[in-house]
């Protein structure tokens, strides 16, 4: 074996360790075929080589390679390969999200069924809001509003800043208030407890006066029970027979019956009384005006006529 050969020979198996040394360190599977796609984001947010590619929450693949391409506004090329299992269709998503609460990005891929892709395809790119950045998006507003507090705070202080000495001057009044009533209170303590004593001889009279009503109201209550116990249904035929007679009677004197019902209904004799009584006026009042006419009496005795005379003699 010639030295060339051998030299040859080492150049060829040095390839072969670095290549193989270098995908396994790249977390490449050099023993199995694979499929190959690619996938354009703006960001990817933190995501490395050899970060999983998931269906469901199962990994079917890794992330191959990542690319800038600055001759396309620094968009980000990332190569992917998938086990030849999975069928990856026409208009399938690869979506890039969160692994979860320790960090970390995985693409997620959302299948389409139509036609299946060919090696080297590119997929459609998507992004998932993470967990960190959405709780920005909420916290922002809070701190916001925060921020406006206490903006609004300072003010109000720097507004009251100088009135500590009105607040003194306040706070000095309510002392000499207070020193004023307990000084009242000392003066009239006599007088307050003369009232207080009254209070009590009044509370105390009340007491008395209600033991002594107690007797009488329960006498009350004995009253309104024997009230309670009177037939009621007694009083109430008593009461229907009079309303019954007061109808007949009622009904009597519509119809013309006896004096009053005469009365009442025979126009004649209503005419006939009214008569009377107008000639009985009449009469009274003659009699008033004219008493001579009616009345005939001499003190000396009556004197009598001539006619009267001559029929005595014959």
């Amino acid at each position: 074996m010639s030295k060339e050969f051998k030299v040859g020979l080492l150049t060829i198996i040095s390839c072969f360790v670095l290549y193989f040394g270098f995908n396994f360190l790249k977390g490449k599977n050099v023993f199995t075929s694979k499929h190959h796609y690619y996938v354009i984001y703006d960001n990817v947010g933190g995501l490395q080589n050899s970060n999983p590619v998931i269906v469901n929450g199962l990994t079917v693949g890794r992330v191959q390679e990542i690319t800038i391409l600055q001759d396309a506004g620094n968009k980000m090329l990332v190569e992917i390969e998938v086990v030849p299992e999975i069928k990856v269709g026409e208009g399938s998503k690869a979506v890039l999200k969160d692994a979860g609460m320790l960090g970390g990005k995985v693409i997620d891929l959302i299948l389409s069924g139509r036609r299946v892709l060919e090696e080297g395809d590119t997929l459609v790119a998507d992004t998932e809001k993470g967990m960190m950045a959405d709780m920005s998006e909420k916290v922002a507003p809070i701190m916001e509003s925060a921020d406006s507090i206490m903006l609004n705070l300072n003010n109000m202080l720097k507004e009251y800043t100088g009135m500590g000495e009105n607040v003194k001057t306040l706070i000095g009044n309510a002392s000499n208030a207070a020193g004023s009533a307990n000084a009242l209170l000392a003066q009239n303590k006599q007088k307050i407890n003369s009232i207080m004593t009254n209070f009590e001889k009044i509370s105390s009279d009340l007491s008395v006066m209600q033991q002594k009503l107690n007797p009488v109201l329960d006498k009350m209550n004995a009253v309104a029970d024997s009230l309670g116990e009177v037939e009621i249904n007694a009083i109430a035929n008593e009461m229907k027979a009079t309303m019954s007679e007061t109808k007949k009677l009622m009904a009597g004197l519509n119809s013309g019956e006896g004096t009053m019902g005469k009365l009442m209904k025979d126009e004649a004799m209503y005419k006939n009384i009214n008569k009377t009584m107008t000639d009985v006026d009449a009469l009274i009042l003659d009699l008033k005006e004219n008493p001579n006419k009616y009345v005939h009496f001499s003190v000396f005795g009556k004197k009598e006529k001539k006619g009267d005379t001559e029929e005595k003699k014959d």
